[in-house]
């Protein structure tokens, strides 16, 4: 089993600046601007339609969780002098 994590862990396959520049890109091109508000409001939709609909408030909870993480992300970001 111990191997079959090593092969996934994605600090082993890359170098660590390779790994925080491809998380700076997203949080800079993806999750920022008209991106960022067209997954906060559909992730938003589907959290709203998982809760009533579906009856299931833990993929709802998880979903606004994410939500909140790409509303709030890039400016955390910018904030702490990462990106």
């Amino acid at each position: 089993m111990p191997k079959a994590t090593e092969a996934i862990q994605s600090m082993q396959n890359m170098s660590e600046a390779h790994y925080t520049e491809i998380w700076t890109k997203l949080f800079a091109t993806m999750l920022y601007g008209f991106w960022g508000r067209f997954f906060f409001v559909a992730l938003l939709l589907m959290a709203l339609f998982f809760g009533v609909r579906r009856r299931n408030p833990k993929a709802a909870i998880f979903l606004i969780a994410v939500a909140v993480l790409i509303a709030f992300g890039g400016w955390f970001m910018k904030v702490t002098n990462i990106m």
